[in-house]
């Protein structure tokens, strides 16, 4: 028997309505086993939990309560046979009321069967999976994923998330490295909601064979049609990775809670990664779109990503807001890499912000003609700043000037 809290309240950890959480947490195991004999077998009869803060643990707030068993033949998994089990009381998983759920595992002779459910007032999840974690190759299953009317704003403690999800998941493949992977899955959306945002239907696949994969999908909401493609490939040697994706997002302030807010986004790029064996990451990416209503021709962002440093060697920005150029070398941490220092330059040319006001919590800000550079310089671990900010006419709420200049 455990209880799960500070030292000192342990001896007053009654259970009390009174008394935090925190200081209530108890585990309960009891296990037997004979580990040595020519069969060998460990058993968990019971482990009884309750008042769980996962929050403790970094995870979700929670108040989680329930029973775990489990049983193990023979010592090696690969060959033995494994089962285990859990089931959820009533709990709380975030601000949301858990009326039950449960996970169930089973290992036999290498095959591995999973299943999962959870019952909530904000909703309802079920997972069914099978594979065979050591065959050659791998193999793995999921036969049916299905979620019905989820709520996650409560579940993740999201206060600005609410959600009415309806969709089903399905997922299948094998491999013997990442380059032999081969998996196929689709994700079907049914009527749901995403805070203001309505999504009618849609479909996302997912492709993955001999270092290469993609990602499409259609989703049809209340404004037009939520669209994306997405393309990667993998060098054999593993060292590097070329990607390529489109995306179209007509009513994107609805789906982020916005309701006032008219904010879209059309974007399509490129990006490319390589790492040589115990060498520094090299990037290379280029988008092209428009977001806000506001075109931008081009963003371009080049460099080598050291262990201690970063070297960025384009840094290109143009659209109808505004323009950026910088270069240069940025150090962090206190290496005798880093300690070659930094040296970064950024410029900035302001044409017109305004429309930057489609965000809801941008200020009622108007800006143009202004121009604007920031330096890093010095030894990583204590850099030195110095930057510039000079505007035409510009406006931030009652106040408006027709020039202003920060140093």
């Amino acid at each position: 028997e455990a209880w799960l809290g500070s030292p000192d309240s342990m001896a007053g950890a009654s259970g009390d309505e009174g008394e935090p959480e925190s200081r209530r947490a108890r585990v309960v195991a009891g296990l037997q086993g004979r580990p040595f004999e020519a069969l060998p077998f460990l058993v968990l009869d019971s482990l009884d939990f309750s008042d769980i803060d996962m929050g403790t643990f970094g995870g979700i707030p929670s108040n989680l309560n329930g029973t775990a068993w489990g049983r193990l033949d023979g010592l090696d998994i690969r060959n033995g046979d494994l089962s285990l089990g859990m089931d959820l009381s009533r709990s709380r998983l975030g601000q949301a009321p858990v009326d039950s759920g449960g996970v169930a595992v089973s290992l036999m002779g290498g095959d591995l069967d999973l299943t999962g459910y959870l019952s909530s007032s904000e909703g309802d999840f079920r997972l069914e999976g099978s594979g065979a974690p050591f065959a050659a190759p791998r193999t793995f299953q999921i036969a049916e994923g299905a979620v019905r009317n989820l709520n996650l704003g409560p579940l993740l403690d999201k206060e600005d998330l609410q959600t009415e999800l309806n969709a089903d998941l399905d997922l299948e493949g094998s491999w013997r490295s990442v380059r032999e992977l081969d998996a196929r899955g689709s994700l079907v959306f049914l009527p749901s909601l995403v805070n203001q945002g309505r999504i009618q239907e849609g479909v996302v696949a997912l492709r993955a064979q001999g270092g290469s994969g993609s990602l499409e999908g259609r989703i049809r909401t209340g404004e037009g049609d939520l669209a994306l493609s997405t393309s990667v490939s993998l060098s054999e040697g593993l060292n590097d990775l070329n990607a390529e994706a489109e995306i179209r997002l007509p009513d994107l302030g609805e789906f982020l809670g916005w309701a006032d807010s008219e904010v879209d986004m059309e974007v399509a790029g490129t990006a490319a990664l390589s790492w040589p064996d115990g060498g520094p990451l090299a990037f290379s990416s280029e988008l092209r779109g428009q977001a806000l209503g506001t075109p931008f021709d081009s963003l371009v962002l080049r460099g080598v990503l050291e262990k201690s440093a970063l070297q960025m060697d384009t840094l290109w920005i143009r659209s109808s807001i505004l323009e950026v150029d910088g270069g240069g070398r940025f150090a962090h941490g206190e290496t005798s890499e880093a300690q070659d220092g930094s040296d970064l330059t950024i410029v900035a040319r302001v044409l017109d912000l305004s429309p930057l006001g489609s965000f809801p919590d941008w200020p009622m800000l108007e800006a143009r003609e202004g121009h604007g550079e920031l330096r890093i310089t010095g030894p990583g671990g204590s850099p030195s700043l110095e930057g510039s900010l000079e505007l035409g006419t510009w406006r931030v709420r009652e106040f408006s000037g027709d020039s202003a200049r920060v140093l």
